[in-house]
């Protein structure tokens, strides 16, 4: 009975959050209002890159979204089901934490990229090669923190040398295979190939 009880603490030293959230394990989930904050920086990028164009062009406005949203819709379930099955031990909440905390970032970034897009729009026609481009780099940068958490988040869980090296090459084998449908499917939306 009493075992079950929470243990009180008389001292006024906040309690140790730190050592909690230094693991690689423990990585947080982003908020809600950080996800929807990434969606719309990848929703208005693409939305820019349509402005002023004619109306068959304007179908390419969800590229940003199609191609992030897309190529994690349907590669994070292949993780998902790949790690437990090479017998690795990180949690699968730690790992949909280690992809959500960079797709959110890099949305942040996409976001941060609009009013240049933006600039580039009205001055030139430079503005389908620039959403390219700025797309390639989001995504760069998003599967190498994602790379870096899910290593984090395995080698936290597992001190196993061999479990950290199976985990790096399942990370680099799915950001190759998340990169290759991101771009199928934005190749897609923006010239309809």
């Amino acid at each position: 009975m009493l075992a079950s009880l929470p243990v009180l603490s008389l001292s006024s030293a906040p309690p140790d959050t730190a050592s909690a959230s230094a693991r690689p394990d423990a990585l947080p989930l982003p908020s809600p209002l950080a996800l929807a904050r990434g969606l719309l920086g990848y929703a208005l990028l693409g939305a820019v890159a349509a402005l002023g164009t004619d109306p068959a062009a304007a179908s390419q406005a969800p590229v940003g979204l199609v191609s992030a949203v897309g190529a994690l819709a349907l590669t994070v379930p292949a993780l998902l089901v790949a790690h437990p099955f090479l017998t690795l031990r990180a949690a699968p909440q730690a790992l949909v934490a280690a992809i959500a905390r960079p797709f959110s970032r890099t949305g942040d970034l996409a976001l941060g990229l609009v009013p240049t897009l933006l600039l580039f729009r009205a001055t030139s026609g430079l503005a389908q090669l620039l959403l390219a481009l700025m797309l390639v780099s989001a995504a760069a940068l998003g599967f190498s923190l994602a790379i870096r958490n899910l290593v984090a988040a395995e080698s936290g869980a597992s001190p196993d040398s061999w479990s950290v090296w199976k985990m790096t090459l399942l990370a680099w084998g799915w950001s190759g295979l998340a990169a290759l449908i991101g771009a199928r499917l934005g190749i897609g939306v923006l010239w309809g190939v």
